[in-house]
C-alpha cells in the first residue's frame, strides 16, 4: 500500500542503521513514501468513513491480503465484473449532477468520463466472449474520483472530498480488495497525474482550507496506489526514466498498471476513405499545404516551430511559402477573434485567392503533414485523432523534457500512419521544416510513383518514409465512436480495450508474492 520507494543515500542509510540499534527509543518518522515508521513497524494514512485519516500499521493490511489471482471465481470462470454497492455519491450518477457545478470549459471531462464507464460497462457485458482470454478476475471500479476532486476544486464543498474517504472505506472492508490490495481492480481515471507525487501548498483561505495532496487521489488514500487505472494522457507516460529511479515513479509495474485510451473523438468512415482515396495513384491530387498548424504559443517546443516558421518566411521564395500553413496566436484577443470567426481569420493567414477555409478541418485536409506539438495534453491529442480522421499524416513533434502518450502503444503501429521527431533548437525546427517542404513523389516531381518520402539527413536518422494511407482497421481503434462505418460504432475501441486488460492480467497471473 505504498505508493512511492525513496532511495536512500549513504548517510541517510548510516542513520537508518544506527537508529534501528536502538529502535526502541526511536520516535515516529516520516518516509518520503508518506509512510510512517515506528521502530520496525510501517504505517501508512487511510481515510475512514467520517473523512478523518488515521494510521494503520502495515502489517495489519498483508495479513488480510493472499494475493492469490489464480484462484478459481465462484463461477469457474474468468470475468470482468462490476463492484456493487459503492456509495452512489462517486458513481455514474454524479457524471449526471457534475454539468450544475462544471464551468463550460471542463465539461469534457464528464463526457471522458462517461465514455470510459460506458466501455467497460459493455466489456462487463460481453466479458466471456470479448475477454475469452482473461488470466485472471477483474473488478470493475464505477468511481470517479478526478471528478470529484475537481468539483471540490471549484465548490470548496467537503461532501466530495468525503465522498472519496467514503468509497476508500467501503472498498478496505470489500473481501476481493482485501485479499489481493486492489491490484486486480480497474479504475477509469481521466487525466490525473497518476504516479507523480505532488505534495503542494495549502490551498483556500482559513475556512476552506485544504492540504494540496487531498487531489491526488493516491496521496489521499494510497488503497488506490495499486489499482489498474485508464488514463486518457499524462507528460509522464513513457518516461524512459520512470524504470529506473524509484523516486519518479518507480519499478516496471508503476508503466504497466497505467493503461492509456484516446480521448472521445468520433472517427467519420466516408471522410477517412475521401481523404485516404486523394492519396492513391489515381486519385491523387495536390494538396495546398505541405504542412500546417494553427494554435496558441504554449510550450518550448511550439515556440521553437515559431521561431523556425518566421526564419523560413524571410528566405522561402513565394511558392513554398505559400504551402507553409503555420500560424501561432500570441494572444488572448487573437484567440477571441479565431474563436468568433474561424472561417474569415483563416482566409486573411492562408488563402490569397478567393476560396478561404471554412473549418479548421479544411485546413488538414488540405495538408499533407499535420504538425502535432505539445501544448495542453488535451489538445495534442486531439489534433493527432483529426489529423488521422481526414487522412493527413500527423508528424508529432516532442522536446527535450516532453514525452508523447500513445494510446495502445502496445497494440497499434502508429509507425504505419504517423512520424515522430524530436526538435531541441530553433535550428531543429528550422531543419524539419525544411524537409517537409522538401518532400516530393519519389523518384521526383511527375515519376508516376506516388509513394511520398521524406529523408532526414542527419545522422542517425536514416530514411523517414510517408507510408500509404493507414487502413481503417489500423486506426478504427483509436477513435471511440464510429459513423459511416461497416461495423458497430465504438466495436475496434472496446477491442483494443480488452486486449490491453487481458494483457494486465496475463500479467498478474505470473506474480507470486513473498511477504
Amino acid at each position: 500500500y505504498t505508493f512511492e520507494r525513496c532511495c536512500l543515500t549513504a548517510s541517510e542509510t548510516e542513520v537508518l542503521n544506527s537508529e534501528l540499534a536502538a529502535k526502541a527509543a526511536l520516535p515516529p518518522r516520516m518516509l518520503c513514501s508518506g509512510e510512517r515508521i515506528e521502530g520496525e513497524e510501517r504505517c501508512v494514512k487511510l481515510a475512514d468513513y467520517q473523512g478523518d485519516h488515521r494510521w494503520v500499521k502495515s502489517a495489519r493490511l498483508l495479513s488480510w491480503a493472499s494475493f492469490d489471482f489464480t484462484g478459481a471465481s465462484a463461477s469457474g470462470n474468468r470475468a470482468l465484473r462490476v463492484v456493487q454497492g459503492l456509495p452512489s455519491c462517486g458513481g455514474p450518477d454524479l457524471l449526471e449532477r457534475a454539468s450544475q457545478w462544471l464551468p463550460e470549459s471542463e465539461l469534457h471531462m464528464v463526457t471522458i468520463l462517461r465514455t470510459l464507464h460506458g466501455a467497460m460497462m459493455e466489456l462487463v457485458r460481453k466479458s466471456h466472449s470479448a475477454m475469452a482470454g482473461l488470466a485472471v478476475d477483474l473488478q470493475y471500479l464505477p468511481f470517479f474520483p478526478f471528478l470529484l476532486m475537481t468539483v471540490h476544486r471549484l465548490t470548496r464543498a467537503r461532501e466530495h472530498l468525503l465522498c472519496i474517504a467514503q468509497t476508500s472505506a467501503y472498498l478496505g472492508q470489500f473481501t476481493e480488495w482485501k485479499k489481493n490490495a486492489g491490484y486486480n481492480f480497474v479504475l477509469p481515471l481521466g487525466y490525473d497525474k497518476p504516479w507523480e507525487r505532488r505534495p503542494g501548498p495549502t490551498i483556500g483561505t482559513d475556512e476552506t482550507r485544504v492540504s494540496g495532496d487531498a487531489y491526488i487521489l493516491q496521496a489521499y488514500d494510497p488503497r488506490f496506489a495499486n489499482v489498474l487505472t485508464l488514463a486518457t494522457h499524462d507528460a509522464f507516460f513513457g518516461d524512459r526514466h520512470t524504470l529506473l529511479q524509484p523516486n519518479n515513479g518507480g519499478a516496471a509495474y508503476r508503466n504497466l498498471r497505467h493503461i492509456v485510451v484516446p480521448l472521445p473523438f468520433i472517427l467519420n468512415c466516408s471522410t477517412l476513405r475521401r481523404g485516404s482515396a486523394s492519396r492513391q495513384p489515381l486519385g491523387r491530387r495536390l494538396r495546398r499545404f505541405k504542412v500546417s498548424f494553427v494554435g496558441s504559443v504554449n510550450g518550448a517546443t511550439r515556440a521553437l516551430m515559431k521561431a523556425a516558421a518566421e526564419r523560413l518566411e524571410r528566405v522561402l521564395p513565394s511558392s513554398q511559402r505559400a504551402s507553409l500553413a503555420l500560424h501561432f496566436v500570441g494572444d488572448d484577443l487573437e484567440r477571441a477573434q479565431l474563436a468568433a470567426e474561424p472561417a474569415a481569420i483563416l482566409s486573411q493567414w492562408f488563402v490569397e485567392d478567393s476560396q478561404a477555409p471554412v473549418s479548421f478541418e479544411w485546413i488538414l485536409q488540405e495538408s499533407s503533414f499535420c504538425l502535432v506539438l505539445p501544448g495542453d495534453v488535451s489538445d495534442l491529442a486531439l489534433r493527432f485523432m483529426h489529423a488521422v480522421s481526414v487522412g493527413c499524416t500527423p508528424v508529432v513533434v516532442g522536446g527535450p523534457s516532453q514525452t508523447i502518450p500513445l494510446p495502445f502503444a502496445e497494440l497499434v503501429d502508429y509507425g504505419r500512419f504517423a512520424r515522430f521527431v524530436t526538435v531541441r533548437h530553433v535550428a531543429d525546427a528550422t531543419a524539419l521544416l525544411r524537409r517537409l517542404l522538401g518532400v516530393e513523389p519519389h523518384g521526383g516531381p511527375g515519376s508516376g510513383d506516388i509513394t511520398e518520402h521524406l529523408v532526414a539527413r542527419e545522422e542517425g536518422h536514416g530514411e523517414w518514409t510517408l507510408l500509404p494511407p493507414p487502413h481503417l482497421d489500423e486506426v478504427a481503434g483509436l477513435f471511440t465512436s464510429h459513423v459511416d462505418c461497416d461495423f458497430p460504432s465504438g466495436e475496434p475501441f472496446l477491442r483494443l480495450l480488452a486486449k490491453s486488460l487481458e494483457a494486465r492480467a496475463q500479467f498478474l497471473s505470473h506474480i507470486r508474492w513473498y511477504n
